[in-house]
């Protein structure tokens, strides 16, 4: 290191951090490093922007959708306002959620302040309407400015703080709360400095702003181009700038404890002791919070300006997690109320979803928490009393070991509803935080779920298969006891497909995968190879079937015209009759004995399910193991297995086996084997945090909580990897991933064994995310925004890669434009998958595709209502079709009918379906309305469409009232339908007529 100086890594982390320290204090540790204190002359703006807390209310009812368009306007509002102030010379001292404190030093600092005020209320004017989910939004601005000397400090350890107190900062603040929306109000020290004509009526102690002053002079921009000699890291708290310098990454969503840290009297305590005194008094209070944040590993992530004081922003769980956040952060709050200290704190605890990140423009940026669980947070501070901690039920109920007594229940600004508090006292026991290749643990229990297992593939080796279904929540060694199953059956032939997310809503996804697997297809087959294999194969296993191989080629996507037996499938039996021949030939082909795994069946697609069932039917006979594997559910059956907790004294061998060469103490074993909870998954991660020197009280208290850490320690780059990974999938191709990343990080052998942990490979280029958890994490740690880009970039991959035929890609192609709000894309091809689902009759799917057709539709508009009500139309049949949804058809039909209101002829049509709902449960009085209302719309209307429309609804009319057992007024209006059939020449409302006679005829004895 260079003498007097820093060293070339911190000059090279100089521009990194630069933006994250204000050009005041760089210009302080320049010229007076060793301050605590000084006076800084000049004028300062504190602007508070108004409409965002009602806006985050609303918005929080959206999730985390809600929460990143809270931070999205705030940033580009922010940028907008900072670019004017830095304009006419003034650096952002402090950043406080939805407020900014602006600094205005050197020759013409008041003309300046108050030009730049009132150019930025100017600039909000457009900048501040919002379009939002929950409806429009319009922000506003009151602004206080005060021109003065400002006591600073300049305090603290290990990190030094910029604190702004004293009566010039309670003056600021306390104009910009005497202002309303809209409003400026300027000091009487402003005003003096400023032209008459721009002085208006006095206002709160102040006076309102009437006028902007003339432009000011040019003035150098505060930013930090050029820092000097000294390391920034001193003057930007531990867990920012360690943050910052590991590459900082996406502004993230993360659940987070936070806790606002309220410290006042200052006024009364500079006039009586002295700046000196104060600035000592405020160094013990910086470096007392600074060390209690270390102690409990919780974040100091700033301090901002308040009346008569400040307050700290602290957090746990951003940026990273490290469990137990409750608990240690009101271990943090009691040791700062409890320390010796001569300016008295109060603080506020709330816990919640926030949106976590960098924001400001590229010279000016911090890193922040943002969200209604922060807004909270800071109304409990201002609840407390000093020397008090305030925190939610949901802080409070999940921490232990601390006394706490309910408060009454509290109404705060920006919540309807009376907030749950706790007023927490001290710790009775505290835990300790103090910090310090992909392994597995040793197989050990399971014996009872094993030898159940073995004894099914026992039986198929004697000519019994069986159908087994093995559940067990996230974590608990599912896919463990599978693999061990396997290398304990080496000879037994197996095959295994598993289940996506994404293919939820593709019919036939999963079992078309695992006929790929039978057949032994390569990937990249094309469709002549995959019809002749798949023929080679009919003739072969199972030549019954061969006049039912169109069928077959639903499932593998194949276009295979209709034998004559094909054809005469009545519509309603064709995916019954699917499920039963592709069940038969995948029987046929892995006659055993054979062991089948479909994996993460939970997301298994309603058609494939059809045929798992019908397979498993067949397992028996043809010596098949049948095993589906699902998470949280709980099978029932002779083929259930439920994967239960290891016991306390498996989980013990388990770490004895793995630690023999260093076994653990006692406490320890216990301490692991308690955590654990028989969760093998966690206890895993437990020993090896043990193992790598880490307090495993520290540690996240459940498996999502940890999933989310091992996230945390990744380099930003590792998790941007995975982010991306996780938009196609649980399993991805790496091929894929590589064109979806593009030039943003690099793809190498090295970034795969640092993703080992997470990442495991199978056949080509294949890749799978070791764990569900661990793809919903990666994922659910993306941005909105930045998924919905990366959503697009990866369906313009899949649409380059399935040309000349998009199509074929259609319910992927769907997800993807979906999720990225391209929604007439979304609308193409989610209207053309639900279509190809309703030819397969796979309707759980169609009404999938469907749904996601119509909600694309309601955001464009432009679309021709004919055409949406199309969709429409066929949801409701869909629903109609799907296990009796009668009431969801009936809201569909009548959708359709408003969209083409005019119509007759289609009115009518739709009406005629709407009265098969009620006849099916037999309201017959509003099946009779619904007819009559269509036989209204087209009575007197001539041409071909209206003469079929009305000899539909006569024949539905005659049906309706043959079940009502009224035979001679069904005999009347069947002979009225068939004259209208005739008369159109309508050969299936004829013959549907006719039917209905008949059964009249027969009713009445006539035949």
């Amino acid at each position: 290191m260079d003498v007097g100086g820093v060293g070339t890594a911190e000059r090279a982390n100089a521009s990194v951090l630069a933006p994250y320290v204000p050009r005041l204090v760089t210009d302080w540790a320049t010229a007076h490093a060793d301050d605590l204190r000084q006076p800084i002359p000049g004028t300062m703006v504190f602007a508070d922007l108004s409409g965002f807390t009602a806006m985050s209310e609303r918005l929080s009812r959206h999730g985390r959708v809600g929460a990143e368009e809270v931070t999205d306007a705030i940033g580009a509002c922010f940028a907008e306002l900072l670019a004017v102030a830095y304009d006419a010379g003034g650096g952002l001292l402090k950043f406080g959620g939805d407020a900014l404190l602006l600094a205005y030093r050197g020759d013409h600092h008041t003309h300046r302040a108050v030009w730049a005020a009132a150019a930025m209320r100017e600039r909000l004017r457009e900048a501040g309407k919002l379009k939002t989910s929950a409806g429009n939004v319009t922000l506003r601005m009151s602004v206080g400015i005060h021109s003065g000397t400002f006591e600073c400090f300049l305090v603290g350890s290990p990190s030094r703080e910029l604190l702004v107190v004293g009566p010039a900062a309670s003056e600021v603040v306390a104009m910009e709360h005497g202002a309303s929306a809209g409003q400026i109000v300027v000091s009487p020290a402003t005003a003096a400095a400023l032209p008459e004509r721009c002085v208006g009526d006095p206002l709160e102690g102040g006076f309102l702003l009437r006028r902007s002053p003339d432009p000011p002079p040019d003035a150098p921009r505060q930013v930090n181009d050029v820092v000097g000699d000294i390391d920034l890291r001193e003057f930007i708290p531990l867990a920012v700038h360690e943050h910052v310098l590991a590459g900082g990454g996406s502004p993230e969503h993360r659940v987070v404890t936070v806790a606002f840290v309220h410290f006042g009297g200052l006024d009364a305590f500079l006039a009586d002791q002295g700046p000196e005194k104060t600035a000592v008094a405020l160094d013990a209070l910086v470096t007392t919070v600074a060390q209690a944040c270390a102690a409990h590993d919780v974040a100091l992530l700033a301090t901002d300006v308040d009346a008569d004081g400040g307050k700290f922003l602290l957090t746990a769980g951003a940026p990273s997690v490290r469990g137990h956040e409750e608990e240690r952060m009101l271990a943090t709050a009691r040791r700062i109320v409890e320390a010796d200290l001569a300016i008295p704190v109060r603080v506020g605890v709330n816990r919640g979803p926030v949106f976590a990140g960098d924001v400001g423009p590229h010279y000016r940026r911090t890193y922040t928490v943002m969200g209604d669980t922060v807004n909270l947070a800071a109304r409990l501070m201002a609840a407390a009393a000093p020397g008090h901690v305030v925190a939610t039920a949901s802080v409070v109920d999940r921490a232990v070991g601390f006394a706490s007594t309910a408060l009454p229940p509290m109404r705060v600004k920006g919540k309807r509803a009376p907030v749950e508090a706790y007023e927490v006292g001290a710790a009775h026991a505290r835990r300790s935080s103090d910090q310090g290749d992909v392994v597995e643990l040793p197989f050990v229990g399971r014996q009872t779920e094993l030898a159940q297992l073995e004894r099914f593939l026992e039986d198929a080796r004697a000519g019994e298969g069986a159908f087994v279904r093995v559940a067990g929540p996230a974590g608990i060694g599912k896919s463990r006891l599978l693999s061990e199953l396997r290398a304990r059956s080496p000879e037994m032939r197996s095959i295994h497909a598993t289940c996506e997310a994404y293919e939820v809503a593709t019919p036939y996804a999963t079992i078309g995968c695992l006929l790929r697997e039978a057949l032994q297809l390569p990937t990249d087959a094309s469709t002549a190879e995959v019809s002749s294999t798949l023929r080679a194969a009919v003739e072969r296993h199972a030549p019954d079937l061969e006049p039912y191989v169109p069928l077959l080629g639903s499932v593998l996507d194949l276009d295979i015209p209709d034998t004559p037996e094909t054809a005469a499938l009545a519509p309603q039996y064709r995916a019954a009759r699917v499920a039963d021949t592709t069940a038969s030939l995948l029987a046929a082909i892995l006659r055993g004995p054979m062991l089948a795994v479909i994996d993460d069946s939970e997301w298994i697609d309603e058609a494939s399910r059809e045929v798992v069932e019908k397979l498993g039917s067949l397992a028996a006979e043809a010596r098949i193991v049948l095993v589906c594997v699902a998470r949280d559910d709980a099978p029932t059956g002779d083929g259930a297995l439920l994967v239960a907790p290891l016991a306390p004294a498996e989980a013990e061998a388990a770490l004895l086996q793995a630690t023999e060469g260093a076994p653990l103490r006692p406490h320890e074993l216990a301490a692991l084997t308690s955590r654990a909870d028989g969760n093998p998954l966690f206890l895993t991660e437990l020993w090896r945090a043990t193992t790598d020197g880490e307090d495993p009280d520290a540690l996240p208290d459940s498996v999502e909580a940890l999933v989310t850490a091992q996230l945390d320690r990744l380099p930003p780059a590792l998790r941007t990897v995975l982010g991306y990974a996780a938009i196609l999938g649980r399993g991805f191709d790496r091929a894929e991933l590589h064109e979806l990343i593009g030039n943003d990080v690099r793809l190498d052998d090295d970034t795969w064994r640092a993703l080992a942990e997470f990442v495991s490979f199978e056949e080509g280029t294949r890749a799978r995310f070791r764990h569900g958890l661990m793809r919903d994490a990666a994922y659910g740690k993306l941005p909105f925004r930045r998924r919905r880009e990366l959503h697009l970039r990866a369906a313009r991959a899949v649409e380059r890669r399935a040309q000349p035929r998009p199509d074929a890609e259609a319910e992927l192609l769907s997800l993807h434009f979906f999720h990225a709000q391209e929604y007439r894309e979304t609308w193409h091809y989610a209207r053309f998958a639900g279509e190809r689902a309703r030819e397969k009759y796979a309707n759980v799917d169609a009404a999938v595709l469907l749904q996601r057709a119509i909600a694309a539709a309601r955001k464009l508009p432009d679309l021709d209502p004919r055409e949406v009500a199309e969709v429409r139309e066929a949801l409701g049949d869909v629903h109609e079709q799907r296990s009796g949804e009668y009431e969801r058809a009936l809201a569909d039909y009548r959708a359709a009918r408003r969209l083409v209101r005019g119509d007759a002829v289609r009115e009518a049509g739709l009406l005629k379906k709407e009265a098969w709902i009620p006849e099916r449960i037999g309201r017959y009085a509003d099946a009779i309305r619904a007819i009559r209302k269509g036989l209204k719309l087209v009575e007197t209307l001539d041409g071909v469409p209206a003469g079929r429309a009305r000899a539909q609804l006569y024949a539905a009319y005659a049906v309706i009232r043959q079940g009502q057992g009224r035979s001679r007024e069904a005999i009347r209006l069947c002979r009225r339908a068939i004259s209208e059939a005739r008369a159109v020449d309508d050969k299936a409302s004829e013959a549907h007529a006719l039917y209905v006679l008949d059964w009249a005829h027969a009713e009445l004895g006539q035949f």
